[in-house]
């Protein structure tokens, strides 16, 4: 992954499909290249891409494959080279790279970035024909998708720290009116996700009392009941965490909190066949998920979960959010709960991340950690390498972990309509 190489590598793509037009090494080339630190392909293209006024049109088409979805990463050196100049305007490589670039990508993605090539694109004083006609196609292009697909805004997934509620002094009765009172609890889900954290702990006890504070919980803030197949697959280890078993085994049994009516919906994301292509996947590079829910009250919608990887050695650098994207335009979408799932052992078991804050990793990026889930070997977990992650402004909780690295185990995200 050093910048030698990858030149080597992606010169030898370019040369191969320049005089004998085949992408068949470029094709592998782009594959290497995604599967690599975002931030050293990133690195990569601003070097290659430094003088753009003396790459090629090859290399240029190149490194459009190269970043996929993450046109952002162009668009700024694009917005680079047009500064560079005493007068803006567009040469040949900034027209091509104005026309090749899906910037609704960027304009989801990075808007502050779209909205900055834009400033810079008005301060053109004299437009060449072949300008305005290049700046007319694209706005045509964009009204021609916008009439085919309408993307709603974005919506954040909750990803909070539990660092406030884990005292174990701290009477469970009071830690779910703390929770409760938390203005990200805004439904049942999140509430029991903080439920079900803190009984790993195993220092409380939980009874049809608990059960009746949650009916009064639920009732008082008008929340709608929790899908049963969430609540049947969260996942518990009864010889490690008896009162967690004794929590999900009532809850499957209280009518008034769980629902098997059938009047729920959810749908999943994404299978990674291992741990390793999970963190390769979600924690290690930008990606963008799609999902559809069979839901009869929310026809010929789609979605889309957009994660953004954490960035250098900064974890709150990282963020998930989702959209809704429909042919009309949407006045309403449902609200959605998200959450790990593992196949293991022929079932699917619910791993809650509401309140596991953001992915973080050692310094050379090999173990990571997301909240109480350790992505490694059970023998790469020490106190050492537990200090050595690095911290984030949710800081990190030195829980018993779930060890995310068997043999056989599959990733993806659910999500629940709440």
């Amino acid at each position: 992954s050093s910048y030698p190489d990858m030149l080597f590598a992606v010169e030898e793509a370019v040369y191969l499909l320049s005089a004998l037009k085949k992408r068949d090494f470029l094709n592998l080339v782009v594959k290497k290249m995604n599967i690599i630190s975002v931030i050293i392909r990133d690195n990569f293209i601003n070097q290659y891409l430094s003088d753009l006024s003396a790459s090629t049109s090859i290399q240029i088409d190149a490194c459009i494959d190269i970043v996929k979805t993450d046109v952002h990463v162009l668009v700024e050196i694009l917005i680079a080279h047009l500064k560079k100049k005493d007068k803006v305007n567009l040469d040949e490589n900034s027209r091509l790279l104005f026309k090749n670039l899906n910037l609704s990508f960027c304009y989801i993605k990075k808007p502050e970035i779209h909205r900055k090539l834009f400033s810079v694109l008005e301060s053109i004083d004299n437009i060449k024909k072949e300008d305005l006609k290049l700046l007319l196609g694209k706005l045509e292009q964009n009204t021609a998708l916008n009439q085919a697909t309408y993307l709603g805004p974005f919506s954040t997934v909750a990803l909070a720290s539990f660092i406030p509620y884990v005292n174990p002094m701290e009477d469970l009765e009071d830690v779910i009116e703390v929770l409760t009172s938390s203005q990200m609890v805004d439904n049942l889900y999140k509430l029991i996700d903080g439920i079900w954290l803190r009984l790993r702990k195993n220092v409380d006890n939980v009874n049809e009392s608990t059960l009746e504070q949650l009916v009064r919980i639920k009732e008082r803030n008008g929340w709608k009941s929790v899908d049963y197949e969430y609540v049947d697959r969260l996942f518990v280890v009864s010889s490690h965490n008896p009162i967690g078993a004794k929590f999900v085994s009532l809850l499957k049994n209280c009518n008034r909190l769980v629902t098997r009516r059938g009047n729920t919906f959810h749908a999943s994301c994404t299978e990674y066949n291992s741990a390793d292509e999970f963190v390769e996947n979600i924690f290690k590079k930008d990606s963008d998920l799609k999902f559809r829910i069979d839901n009869p009250d929310f026809v010929d919608i789609s979605y889309i979960l957009s994660i953004t990887a954490m960035k250098g050695h900064n974890p709150d650098s990282s963020s998930m959010r989702w959209a809704a994207s429909s042919k009309e335009v949407l006045n309403e979408v449902p609200k959605l709960h998200f959450a790990l799932e593992r196949w293991r052992d022929g079932k699917w078991s619910i791993f809650p991340i509401t309140w596991c804050g953001k992915p973080t990793c050692v310094p050379n990026r090999e173990t990571w950690c997301w909240g109480y889930i350790w992505f490694g070997a059970l023998h790469t977990y020490k106190d050492s390498n537990f200090e050595n992650l690095i911290k984030g402004n949710d800081s990190l909780i030195n829980w018993l972990f779930y060890v995310g690295r068997h043999q056989g185990c599959k990733y993806r995200f659910v999500l629940f309509v709440v």
